[in-house]
């Protein structure tokens, strides 16, 4: 490839421009002995050559981001003079995933909306309903919850219209979870309910797992902690078969915290300590190590196990104030005003849910607002 490059650049002095495009892009693709390439278009031109080119470049995760997304912009100029609209939608959906890739939403967006159009000219409704999904999820990362939750609707109608079942499901799922979110505890309840019809035919276990723990948050918050055990215990069971350490030890979490909720500490503490000994957790998933260590302090200090704190309700603090977790830290704080109560460290307690309050306050964190102003 260097040789090939390095003749290039000789004959640009010579010869017009196009021309040393048009050689640069079959050198390239005579570099691969594949006679199909792996985006599975099966059009074989020098444009279509250089849109794969430039995406595999970008797909490269030992790069820096700055450089895929060079490559991206030039795989979407490269789409853009395509001729056939199927070969160009597919290639724009490619394109797509690799800003999600790297969260660059402004340009996913627009890619998005770009595919739309072209959907709408070729009157395909699954693709359509796919832009409707996508840009839902658009919505969640700007945090328009209400603009999410109705993209997702008009997606999932859509591919129900088309008995694209599992689609829809995970449409559905999404709103689930939304409405949850939003303290919609039966209408999250209905949602998953429904997501969990459309989803468990099918083999892909990681949203069907999702809406079973869904179920058990939701059950949690409603007081019914059997339910809540059993959902969550289910959602292990898929979680370990599905081999994902990460959301094994999630679950392992929320089973602690419905233990936790009904009083039953000594459990709760158990599954907590577990979650914590699995390996290289705190590199894997730092936000969960966060987590579970907090709850375990919170756990012990319930239980009348003080001899460690308040050391370790301080340690997922500095942890969460590490990588930004905003929720995290509030959660601390509100955590460590309640110790501090407890000791009559009346100062030291207001001091904390001060601090709990002024991080929750702009971010909107309705019920740890609510629990910072319990506490003073």
């Amino acid at each position: 490839m260097i040789k090939y490059s390095t003749h290039i650049k000789l004959l640009q002095n010579k010869i017009v421009l196009p021309l040393a495009v048009f050689i640069f892009t079959l050198l390239v693709s005579s570099c691969d002995s594949r006679p199909n390439n792996s985006y599975g278009s099966g059009e074989q031109n020098p444009t279509l050559d250089s849109v794969i080119l430039y995406l595999r470049k970008a797909e490269n995760q030992d790069v820096l981001k700055e450089e895929s997304l060079r490559h991206l912009s030039e795989a979407l100029k490269f789409t853009r003079r395509l001729n056939k609209d199927t070969v160009r939608t597919a290639r724009l959906s490619d394109i797509r995933k690799q800003y999600r890739r790297l969260n660059e939403m402004e340009s996913y967006r627009d890619v998005n909306a770009e595919i739309r159009v072209l959907a709408k000219e070729l009157d395909d409704s699954l693709e359509i309903a796919k832009t409707y999904s996508n840009l839902g999820f658009y919505y969640l990362r700007k945090e328009k919850i209400d603009s999410a939750y109705n993209n997702y609707y008009l997606a999932q109608r859509m591919f129900l219209r088309m008995d694209s079942l599992f689609q829809a499901g995970k449409s559905l799922l999404t709103m689930a979870i939304i409405q949850k979110n939003a303290k919609d505890y039966m209408g999250g309840e209905a949602s998953s309910v429904a997501a969990i019809e459309l989803l468990k035919e099918n083999n892909d276990l990681k949203p069907l797992t999702s809406a079973y723990t869904n179920l058990g948050l939701i059950s949690n918050e409603l007081g019914r902690y059997d339910k809540a055990l059993k959902f969550h215990e289910m959602a292990l069971e898929g979680r370990k078969r599905e081999k994902d350490k990460g959301l094994e030890v999630s679950s392992l979490n929320n089973i602690g915290f419905a233990y936790f909720n009904n009083k039953q500490y000594d459990r709760a503490i158990a599954y907590y300590e577990q979650g914590l000994a699995y390996d290289s957790l705190f590199y894997i998933r730092t936000g969960t190590y966060a987590r579970l260590l907090d709850n375990l302090a919170f756990a012990k200090f319930r239980s009348g196990e003080t001899d460690e704190l308040p050391e370790l309700f301080l340690r997922p603090l500095y942890i969460r104030d590490s990588i930004g977790d905003k929720l995290g830290a509030v959660t601390s704080h509100i955590h460590l005003a309640e110790y501090f109560k407890s000791v009559d460290s009346a100062a030291a307690s207001r001091e904390q849910a001060l601090i709990a309050l002024e991080i929750a306050k702009p971010l909107q964190y309705h019920r740890e607002i609510l629990e910072a102003l319990e506490v003073l």
